[in-house]
C-alpha cells in the first residue's frame, strides 16, 4: 500500500554510507560472508542464496562518533526491549575481552547498534536474518556503501519532484520491479529501502505470495 511520506522521502537527500549503516560502513572489515542452511545450520562460505544467512563483522576499527540507529523500520522491532535485555546481560559484561555478539533475528538492528555503541569489548558481531531481502541490504551496505547510496540518489531525483499521483505511479512501478525478485543486489537494496520508507506506516509487510 503506498503512502505519500514526502518528510521521509527527504532523507534520501544528501545521504551518506554515514547516514545509512552508522559508521559501519567503510570502517568495519568484513571477515566473511556466509550462508547456512536451516536444516543442518552447517556453515559454509557460499554466495547462493539460502534458508537464512550470516555476516561476519569485525567491529574493533568502529568509530562511532554518531550514535547509530536502524536505517529501516521492521515489524517486531526490539527497540523498547532495549533497557530489559540490558538488565538480563551479566554484571561484569563490560569488563569481559573479546567479545562475539550473535543474533539470530537482526531485523532492523536496533539491539545491534545499541550493543556495539554501548560495549566497545564486543570485537565480533555475528548477525542472521531469514528475509533474504534483508540480509541482502545489509551486505550490500557493508560492501557496496557507495554504488547504493548512489542508487538511493538517483530514485530520489526522480521520486521528489513528482506530484502526490504521480508519486504513487512511481512507487507501484518500483514495487512491481523489486517483486520480479530478479534485480541485482545494489538495485534490489535500493528498492528494499525506498519501498520501506514510502510505503504505509513505514513497515516491510509480504502478501501471502511473499510479495511486497
Amino acid at each position: 500500500m503506498y503512502k505519500n511520506n514526502s518528510r521521509d522521502s527527504s532523507k534520501f537527500k544528501g545521504c551518506s554510507p554515514l547516514q545509512l549503516f552508522c559508521n559501519l560502513t567503510g570502517k568495519c572489515h568484513a571477515l566473511g560472508y556466509y550462508s547456512y542452511t536451516q536444516r543442518y545450520g552447517q556453515a559454509e562460505k557460499n554466495n547462493e542464496p539460502c534458508d537464512t544467512n550470516r555476516i561476519f563483522v569485525e567491529t574493533k576499527n568502529i568509530n562511532m562518533t554518531s550514535k547509530g540507529k536502524p536505517f529501516i523500520k521492521w515489524v517486531g522491532g526490539k527497540t523498547q526491549l532495549i533497557d530489559s535485555i540490558e538488565n538480563t546481560l551479566p554484571k561484569d559484561f563490560e569488563s569481559k575481552e573479546n567479545i562475539t555478539y550473535i543474533e539470530p533475528f537482526v531485523g532492523g538492528g536496533a539491539v545491534l547498534f545499541w550493543i556495539l555503541q554501548k560495549y566497545p569489548n564486543i570485537k565480533k558481531a555475528v548477525i542472521n536474518d531469514i528475509n533474504p531481502d534483508l540480509t541482502t541490504a545489509y551486505k550490500t551496505i557493508k560492501e557496496n556503501p557507495k554504488e547504493l547510496v548512489m542508487e538511493l540518489r538517483s530514485i530520489a531525483d526522480e521520486y521528489l519532484p513528482l506530484s502526490e499521483e504521480n508519486r504513487k505511479e512511481f512507487y507501484l512501478a518500483k514495487r512491481d520491479r523489486f517483486n520480479t525478485k530478479s534485480l541485482e543486489a545494489i538495485e534490489n537494496s535500493a528498492l528494499f529501502i525506498f519501498l520501506n520508507r514510502t510505503c504505509f506506516n513505514g513497515l516491510y509487510r509480504v502478501n501471502s505470495k511473499g510479495l511486497f
